[in-house]
């Protein structure tokens, strides 16, 4: 096999030194989006909204029915089926990485995904799939979001510039002849 040339996804396991920053990173987001949440609800429910970091970062709690930064609001049953697809093609294309930096960037929408799919699942107070997004950091002038919405954005932009670098998920560059 010659440096640049995809592998047979059907001899890798998920668990390999490519993938693993994607796992590693999707852990780690997970772990710290579920931990700032449940202290996020243990000590800021019923309490005003408080300043954390002078007047630029406040803690102020809110349920988000909508996706990262209220976008979408009401259709939450709609981001959670979106939010299990992501997290499916996340996991069945995981074998065919060649980039780590893309397994990074994936690990960081894998852990959020998982995270804000989680509060869906466990905070519903209507049908299946339809509860709310906990969030809590408030900036001025910004929708109220969590840390899972911070990994989310995060992975975006580390998209953009990684495509813009020409830099694939297969770890290809794509070839800039014409014919």
């Amino acid at each position: 096999m010659r440096r640049f040339e995809r592998p047979q996804a059907s001899g890798l396991s998920l668990w390999n030194p490519i993938t693993k920053p994607l796992w590693i990173t999707a852990l780690a987001v997970l772990i710290l989006d579920r931990v700032t949440k449940m202290w996020a609800v243990a000590a800021l429910t019923d309490q005003p909204p408080r300043d954390f970091i002078g007047s630029i970062l406040r803690l102020h709690l809110i349920g988000n029915a909508g996706a990262a930064f209220s976008v979408g609001m009401g259709r939450s049953a709609l981001l959670s089926a979106f939010a299990f697809f992501v997290i499916g093609a996340i996991i069945y294309f995981a074998t065919s990485l060649i980039s780590k930096r893309w397994a990074l960037t994936l690990g960081l929408v894998l852990g959020g995904a998982l995270g804000n799919l989680i509060d869906r699942i466990t905070q519903s107070k209507g049908g299946f799939l339809e509860g709310e997004v906990i969030d809590f950091l408030e900036l001025p002038h910004w929708p109220i979001f969590n840390l899972a919405d911070i990994a989310v954005s995060t992975a975006a932009v580390l998209a953009i510039i990684l495509s813009i670098k020409n830099i694939l998920p297969t770890g290809k560059r794509p070839d800039r002849r014409l014919g």
